[in-house]
C-alpha cells in the first residue's frame, strides 16, 4: 500500500509541476508576446499620444484656416501681413529710435 500511495503521490506532484510549469508559459505568453499585455499598454499610450497630437494639429488647422480667410478678405490684415513680411511700418504708428548711449543711460538708472 505504502509504495501505491507513494506512486499516487508522485503522479499528483508531477501534475501539479506540469499545471504549474503550463501555467508560467502561458501567462509569459499572456504578457511578453506580440499580442501580449505589455504590447498593449505601450498601444494604448500611443494611441493617447497621437489622439493628443491629433487634436492639437486640428486646432492649429483650425487657427491657421481663420487666419487664411482674413488674409483673403480683410484689408487690414493683408496690410499687417505685408508690413511684417516687408518690415515695414504703418504710417499711423510712431516710432522711437533708441541710441546706444541712450541704452547704457537706462541700464544704468536701473536699481
Amino acid at each position: 500500500m505504502r509504495g501505491r500511495s507513494a506512486l499516487i503521490w508522485a503522479k499528483d506532484r508531477a501534475k501539479r509541476l506540469l499545471a504549474i510549469g503550463f501555467g508560467l508559459v502561458l501567462a509569459s505568453l499572456l504578457v511578453f508576446s506580440d499580442s501580449g499585455l505589455l504590447k498593449v499598454f505601450f498601444l494604448s499610450q500611443q494611441k493617447t499620444h497621437l489622439e493628443q497630437e491629433t487634436e492639437r494639429l486640428r486646432e492649429d488647422i483650425d487657427a491657421l484656416s481663420k487666419q487664411a480667410e482674413l488674409l483673403r478678405s480683410d484689408d487690414e490684415t493683408i496690410a499687417q501681413a505685408i508690413r511684417e513680411r516687408l518690415d515695414k511700418t504703418d504710417p499711423r504708428d510712431t516710432i522711437f529710435i533708441f541710441t546706444d548711449e541712450d541704452r547704457a543711460a537706462v541700464g544704468s538708472s536701473a536699481p
